[in-house]
């Protein structure tokens, strides 16, 4: 009777172990996935998590952010408020092959400048709000305003 309780736990643990690797940052991406492998909860750019927010969708992707009214994103509406740049980490869900990427963007809304990158040391993809790709820009419009409207509301002070 152990032996096959043993068994059973050992093969069930063998089917869980390449989605749990992949989606809790030994893979590629730092995220809790719900039932639809859609991210749930995500890393933020300060390494601790928040819950997903869902920012755009299309029929190709679906772009979601942590959420910036989290006690921990009060440092991002300071830097919004104080500067007009502030730094997101945002997490593409492509519809098609049900994959997580995520990118480290700095977001310049004075100058509408727009660096995204795969990694923090690599090279960043520049775009300004007019030319980038629509999940990209649309996205961070949706930011702005959330974290302009989460400003207003928390009294965010300068």
């Amino acid at each position: 009777m152990r032996k096959t309780t043993l068994l059973v736990v050992v093969l069930l643990g063998a089917t869980i172990t390449p989605s749990w690797a992949q989606n809790f940052g030994l893979g590629n991406v730092a995220t809790f996935p719900g039932a639809t492998h859609r991210p749930v909860i995500v890393e933020n750019e300060y390494g601790s998590y928040n819950q997903a927010l869902r920012v755009y969708k299309d029929t190709a992707h679906e772009v979601y952010v942590p959420d910036v009214a989290a006690p921990n994103g009060y440092m991002r509406l300071r830097e919004l408020m104080l500067f007009g740049t502030f730094l997101v980490k945002i997490y593409v869900y492509n519809t098609k092959t049900e994959q997580t990427a995520f990118y480290f963007v700095s977001v310049d809304v004075t100058k509408k400048t727009i660096d995204a990158r795969t990694d923090p040391f690599a090279l960043p993809y520049k775009f300004t709000f007019a030319d980038a790709p629509p999940f990209i820009g649309q996205s961070i419009s949706a930011i702005v305003q959330l974290m302009q409207h989460e400003i207003k509301i928390q009294h965010v002070q300068r």
